[in-house]
């Protein structure tokens, strides 16, 4: 949610004031704010990114940035990673998600939203201890 605050004598609209640290506001403020990556996207890119922040929020939304901890990066993948009707385990999906996380908590890093660095952190260190070695990328080795 957008917030209106007091610049000088002027009324602003001031996506951070709506911060409550929770993954759904550090959405909004993605989407929302003058600063973000989302406005440089080609529009048809924009909407997949829309679509993709959207399940992060419907599925993870809830969840106090400040209070995250590695087990909760897990769940979530395991969530995404879940086979639906057809009994495949969603993989790719579950790969995009976690990308797409890490988006929001480096924006949100960049702002210094609370507890996005920490959260950020987390998955870094997941990352750097899970990939390296035989000659595979990062993007390729993540587990979590």
């Amino acid at each position: 949610m957008e917030m209106l605050t007091w610049r000088g004598s002027v009324l602003v609209a001031d996506p951070i004031a709506g911060f409550d640290d929770t993954i759904t506001s550090l959405v909004t403020i993605f989407l929302t704010h003058k600063h973000s990556p989302y406005h440089g996207l080609r529009h048809k890119v924009q909407l997949m990114y829309s679509r993709r922040v959207s399940y992060i929020s419907r599925d993870f939304g809830n969840k106090h940035i400040s209070g995250l901890t590695l087990s909760d990066f897990k769940e979530v993948h395991a969530f995404w990673l879940a086979p639906k009707k057809d009994g495949k385990r969603r993989v790719s999906h579950a790969h995009e998600q976690i990308v797409f996380v890490r988006q929001l908590f480096r924006f949100g890093k960049a702002l210094k939203l609370k507890g996005c660095r920490d959260a950020k952190d987390i998955l870094d260190d997941r990352t750097s201890r899970t990939s390296g070695g035989g000659g595979r990328s990062s993007a390729t080795s993540r587990r979590y």
